[in-house]
């Protein structure tokens, strides 16, 4: 069984692409949550939202109630997790926790617009709630308009003249962040323009100017950032204004930091043991340069994949040079004595005291991680790369090294963990491995059940889903990489496994194994149809049947007034099977569908084409006591179609583009 997800000639680039991200949001909220059964404990008592109240009761309802409990179970969730001990049922609440406060948070609004009475302080929780949707609202391009919405609905109201310099902010920020040379200048005419109206609040997007002015590169861009730097300081200075004058230093150190690419960078300063460091001494080695702070979750979150990195590679000339800007040496002590990365670290703190300068401020950098990729000719590749990128550039300069050397059966297991997560993690979900790679993680996971970090099901998991995504997407998979071989080779060392994480995931593997021998098999499927009538897949024996699952997941909410410029996969494959319907169905072919999440996208009402097809909803057949079946089969990609001959049997499914042969056999043969 193979979910019919990949490209074919026959199918639209765009269509495959808006499916596979589709597939890997579900895989990843699934990796995010050990898919779980549904927790006994019921949370519905914290959105029960006051009938006919003020304002006033409405925001404390918000704020001292439901916002309260959110941060105190996050809270909670983050220190088990820190911990290892979050179990797979509470990572579960958390999430359907989150999903009903977005709900709840949106309903109070709507009630608080309609009251007849409004006032500054109404109109600001309103605006701050639409304001942080359209912060959430996907690519910079999507925002910029809707952020310009915000602003004309706030023009002329006294009431939302502070609001609407929070909101300016964002769309002049993001406006520069994608903005061409011409509308650049321009931005930067009217950005000299609030500076004197506002020169605290404006000054600190200068930043982003010289930053998109030196992604641009104009052939005069140093010229350009000298002048503009002289016009920002000249109208700073006049202000008077401290708190923005305060500011130049910074905006002065960006213009260090931004033009870096191509060129050497100046970096010095005294290690942890005492020790004096320049740069310059490392020319002739590939060298990473990271800005970072122990009070800085993002930073801390990159070093164990940073560090792997750094033990793959240093034998053949990769240096890290960690820059704390940590004011309280006593953290930055324990945090190293606790986590012992071998790099060598910069103190900002001992650094100044031995008179160096402070290169965090030299550097114009606002906030941490900052970091830089330099050359062995000591010139900057390139700056602020992290994660996936970093792993690319070091790929180009290192070739195939990490790997080989991260293969080695000798290299540590808990530094092997983080490689393959990396590896088959994020962008790698989709990426076809090496057979080496493939066996290295097979044969990881075999020989380390017994470590009980809950990242050893992570990568169980992603491991399978990337295996399931190389076969929907035609690629050729060796024998003893098939998806459905790899998963009965790693059942018995979960099944004995001490990792209580992959004791977990045992029952989830035995059912994606379940889903994979469905062809040449009776497929078991039954359900409650909108009529309350029973339906079971049994009904349609002696016809060819195609059977749609679909499970849909929360969207991030779209701003006020935005539509989705796409079809969604939903409505992609509805489209699909009302073709197939007209095309067959008067050759007996019946359509099943198999919906599940409805309270995240409404099912279409359904027209005179669909009138005929058996459509059953998860959550109420499962409340009618019959199984999950999405579950039951493991399947983790949205959609997925099945298609039963007339025999009751389940066949191989082809890619979108073989779906018509297929079903001009199934309608034809006896």
């Amino acid at each position: 069984m193979e979910a019919p997800l990949s490209p074919a000639k026959t199918m639209k680039t765009s269509s495959i692409i808006r499916i596979v991200i589709t597939a890997m949001f579900v895989t990843i909220v699934t990796l995010g949550n050990l898919r779980s059964a549904d927790t006994d404990v019921d949370d519905s008592h914290w959105f029960v939202i006051p009938e006919n109240a003020s304002f006033e009761q409405l925001r404390d309802y918000m704020r001292n109630h439901l916002q309260a409990e959110r941060n105190k179970r996050e809270k909670e969730n983050t220190e088990k997790h820190r911990a290892n001990q979050l179990t797979k049922e509470e990572s579960a609440r958390m999430t359907k926790f989150r999903e009903q406060y977005e709900k709840t948070y949106e309903e109070v609004c709507n009630r608080i617009e309609s009251l007849p009475t409004q006032t500054k302080e109404s109109k600001e929780f309103v605006l701050r709630q639409k304001w942080s949707q359209a912060r959430r609202g996907g690519f910079l391009e999507q925002r910029i308009p809707e952020l310009k919405k915000l602003l004309d609905f706030c023009d002329g109201d006294p009431d939302l003249a502070d609001m609407r310099k929070t909101v300016y902010s964002d769309w002049f920020r993001y406006s520069m962040e994608t903005a061409s040379l011409s509308k650049l200048d321009q931005l930067f005419e009217q950005h000299l323009a609030d500076l004197q109206e506002d020169p605290a609040r404006a000054v600190y997007l200068s930043d982003t100017y010289f930053k998109q002015l030196a992604k641009l590169k104009p052939e005069d861009f140093r010229e350009k950032m000298t002048d503009s730097l002289g016009k920002i300081k000249a109208i700073v200075e006049k202000s008077g204004n401290e708190k923005a004058i305060g500011f130049i230093p910074r905006i002065e150190g960006s213009v260090n930091f931004w033009p870096l690419d191509g060129q050497e960078m100046e970096l010095k300063g005294v290690f942890m043991d005492g020790t004096e460091f320049d740069l310059a001494s490392l020319k002739g080695k590939v060298v990473y340069v990271d800005f970072w702070a122990t009070w800085c979750g993002p930073c801390i979150g990159e070093m164990p994949g940073l560090h792997t990195k750094y033990l793959a590679l240093k034998d053949a000339g990769f240096e890290v040079i960690s820059y704390s800007i940590d004011e309280k040496l006593a953290d930055l002590v324990a945090f190293l004595d606790k986590t012992k990365y071998t790099w060598n670290t910069i103190s900002m703190l001992k650094s100044k005291e031995k008179g160096f300068r402070n290169y965090f401020e030299f550097y114009g950098a606002a906030a941490v991680p900052k970091t830089v990729l330099i050359g062995r000719d000591g010139k900057v590749i390139k700056t602020d790369v992290r994660g996936f990128q970093l792993e690319q550039e070091l790929n180009k300069l290192f070739g195939n090294e990490m790997d080989t050397k991260m293969l080695d059966p000798n290299a540590p297991a808990e530094f092997k963990l983080n490689f393959f997560l990396e590896r088959f993690g994020r962008l790698g979900m989709t990426k076809e491995f090496s057979h080496e790679m493939y066996e290295a993680a097979i044969a990881f996971i075999e020989s380390n059940t017994d470590d009980q970090k809950r990242d050893m099901a992570s990568l169980c998991q992603m491991l399978i889903h990337n295996l399931e995504f190389n076969v929907r997407l035609q690629r050729k998979l060796a024998p003893e990489h098939q998806p459905l071989t790899v998963m009965k080779r790693l059942l018995p060392a979960l099944e004995n496994a001490k990792n209580t994480w992959l004791q977990e995931y045992v029952q989830t593997l035995e059912a994606k194994i379940r889903g994979h021998e469905l062809p040449g098999k009776m497929m078991e499927l039954e359900g409650i149809l909108a009529d309350g009538k029973k339906f079971d897949i049994k009904d349609f024996h002696g016809k060819p049947v195609v059977v749609f699952f679909y499970r849909a997941f929360q969207r991030p909410p779209l701003p006020p007034g935005m539509e989705r410029d796409s079809k969604t996969p939903l409505q992609f494959t509805l489209e699909k099977l009302k073709s197939y319907h007209a095309d067959y169905a008067e050759k007996g072919l019946g359509i099943v569908v198999y919906f599940s999440g409805k309270e995240h996208e409404d099912f279409p009402e359904p027209d005179e084409t669909m009138k005929d097809w058996k459509i059953t909803f998860a959550e109420d057949s499962i409340a009618g006591g019959m199984k999950n079946y999405w579950d039951y089969y493991g399947l983790s990609s949205s959609p997925t179609l099945f298609f039963i001959n007339r025999k009751g049997n389940v066949v191989d499914t082809p890619d979108w583009g073989g779906h018509n042969e297929l079903l001009n056999t199934l309608t034809t043969e006896p």
